[in-house]
Parts: structure tokens; sequence; C-alpha cells
């Protein structure tokens, strides 16, 4: 009778054990197929790349080219339907796009310093007569050393 009990306690500890062990499987097993769905994948893709300076510096420079473009063709044609105006606003067009393309991290930093101004400007009116000259020219200064 004594062996009896503990092959029943030995098979009880077994099955709870092997419970165990297959809920950690299964909960792995929905990991992995968590980890490699194709939503998931791109989150991650996408998380990495906004986390990339250069990425960053690149999708910036497409968004600064068609913008300049975009207003360059509108300037030129507005509202005509000449086709010479169509045509000139297309060369114009692709030479800016050309441009902005080879001086974009100049154009970049040239607007970001613009920006820094004006946010400097709006943040002096908001504080006030308190903001010195020295602090706006010790701003620059520290600006300027950024971009170089």
């Amino acid at each position: 009778m004594n062996a009896k009990k503990l092959y029943r306690k030995e098979i009880q500890e077994l099955e709870l054990k092997r419970d165990r062990e297959f809920a950690l499987m299964k909960e792995e097993i929905r990991i992995g197929y968590e980890y490699i769905q194709p939503v998931n994948v791109l989150k991650r893709t996408l998380s990495k790349a906004a986390a990339s300076p250069e990425i960053r510096s690149d999708l910036l420079t497409i968004g600064l080219n068609l913008v300049t473009s975009s207003l360059t063709k509108k300037i030129v044609v507005g509202k005509s339907e000449s086709p010479t105006k169509k045509w000139l606003a297309n060369v114009i067009q692709g030479l800016v796009t050309t441009y902005v393309s080879k001086k974009g991290d100049t154009i970049q930093s040239g607007l970001l310093g613009m920006l820094h101004q004006l946010l400097k400007k709006l943040s002096s009116i908001n504080k006030g007569p308190k903001a010195t000259s020295q602090e706006a020219e010790a701003s620059e200064t520290r600006h300027v050393n950024e971009a170089a």
C-alpha cells in the first residue's frame, strides 16, 4: 500500500510539473507569435528608423524638397492654364528641387536657426523685460556652435 501512495504522489507531482511547463511553453509561443506579427515588425522597424539621425535628416530634406517645389510651381503657374507657364513651372520646380537637394543641410540648418530665433523671441516676449541682450547673444553663440 505504501508503494501505491508514493507512486500516486509522484504521478501527481509530475502532472503538476507537466501542466506548469505546458503553460510556460504556451506563453512563449504566444510571445513569439506576437513578435513576428507584421504590424509589430513594422512598428519596431519604424521606431528604429525614427531614432536614426540620418533617416530623420533625409526625411526632413525630402519634406523640404516637396514643400519648396510645390510652392515654386504654385507661384509660377498660379491659376493659369497656359502650357508655356506649366512647362516653365516644371523646369523651375526641377531646378529648385535639385538646388534644395544639394544644399539641403545648409537650408535645413538655416531654417532651424530661424525657428530657434523665432521661439527665442516668443519666449522673451512671454518673459517680458527680464530677457537681456546678453542672454540672447549667449543663446545665439550656442546655436552657432551646435550647427558647426
